[in-house]
């Protein structure tokens, strides 16, 4: 689940966020969502869902056989999602955004973590993997990259459950202009 969107200061140039270290300019929220969209053609669903503010959206692909998919080959067991942040709402110049993800799990800690996947201790069943595009578009020739920090020791819930937040920040070079449009576009 995508839970949040931070606007950081990093403490040296390209270094991503930590929710420790950085200090925080802005964190936002969905609060609001437009109706849920899907539609279906040759065999491929999409599935949109967009903030009311227009901020966030999340658009998933996904088909229930093999197909071919904007030069990528999709199975049942795969998505590819698109996460879009259009007009972010900066209150500073010279500030990064991170896309936090939240990960919930019914096993307490996880045992192994790496670059594109994470396991839980006594999970018993397939491991979640995720294909790992390190830029994110911008619509013009800007690069934006794209670096990981996961919170692999996450709290555990009331019940019990793991629950920690993956980090991707969207580090652009310093004094490059905010783009108007973040398209980050992984498998999993």
């Amino acid at each position: 689940v995508i839970s949040r969107i931070v606007e950081y200061i990093p403490q040296e140039v390209g270094v991503l966020y930590n929710p420790k270290k950085s200090r925080k300019v802005k964190v936002w929220r969905a609060k609001q969502w437009q109706p849920f969209e899907h539609t279906e053609k040759n065999g491929i669903h999409h599935a949109v869902v967009t903030t009311q503010d227009g901020v966030l959206s999340l658009k998933a692909h996904f088909t229930t056989t093999r197909e071919q998919y904007g030069g990528l080959e999709l199975d049942p067991n795969s998505v590819k999602l698109d996460i879009v942040v259009s007009n972010f709402p900066y209150r500073r110049s010279d500030s990064q955004l991170c896309v936090v993800a939240t990960v919930s799990s019914v096993n307490k800690k996880t045992s192994w973590t790496s670059w594109n996947g994470l396991q839980f201790e006594n999970a018993g069943g397939p491991l979640g993997k995720f294909s790992w595009i390190p830029e994110a578009k911008t619509g013009t020739d800007q690069r934006i990259s794209v670096k990981l920090h996961v919170d692999q020791d996450g709290e555990a819930t009331k019940e019990g459950r793991y629950q920690g937040d993956f980090y991707y920040s969207m580090v652009t070079q310093p004094g490059q202009e905010h783009p108007a449009v973040l398209t980050w576009d992984p498998v999993m």
